[in-house]
């Protein structure tokens, strides 16, 4: 889990933290509190229908975020219980580099409702519900003291602070 934290007054708790992390974070020593839940949708520069089957996967290339990406791993979780599996795929990176890459109508990929809202008023894309309850991207604020990081989340904090 890549964690960058600083603690700006020294009282050994980070006063800022950004997390990216797999669907479960590895240690029971953070505090967890949720935030959001949000629907992750299949998102397409074109789309008919508004809720489909995961089984429409199968005729897409699909344009991945980056292994370790908690929306990606929670996709394929849902999309190997449904067996079933896309056609083609390819990783393009962010989240930005899937919205892209879809606009430019180069695939389809997977995306958090709320994240592609706008680009979807805008008419750069369009979104399709699966019929997969277990396709959610929840949000929580983790937290934890410095000491009870990892090593590397350790020395991003104290660069942090030295920084800071």
């Amino acid at each position: 889990m890549p964690v960058a934290a600083a603690d700006f007054d020294g009282d050994g708790k980070a006063d800022l933290a950004v997390s990216v992390a797999a669907p479960d974070p590895p240690s029971d020593d953070l505090s967890r509190r949720p935030i959001q839940v949000d629907e992750i949708v299949l998102i397409r520069s074109w789309a008919r229908e508004h809720t489909a089957h995961p089984s429409v996967v199968e005729a897409l290339t699909v344009l991945w975020q980056s292994r370790g990406s908690g929306v990606r791993a929670t996709v394929e979780r849902v999309l190997e219980g449904a067996g079933v599996w896309p056609r083609a795929s390819l990783e393009v990176g962010s989240s930005l580099g899937v919205l892209a890459a879809v606009a430019a109508g180069l695939g389809a990929g997977f995306l958090p409702r709320s994240y592609v809202a706008q680009y979807a008023r805008a008419g750069l894309v369009q979104t399709t519900a699966l019929d997969a309850p277990d396709l959610q991207a929840r949000f929580e604020v983790i937290s934890a003291t410095v000491d009870d990081l990892p090593v590397a989340s350790r020395r991003i904090a104290d660069g942090l602070r030295r920084v800071g």
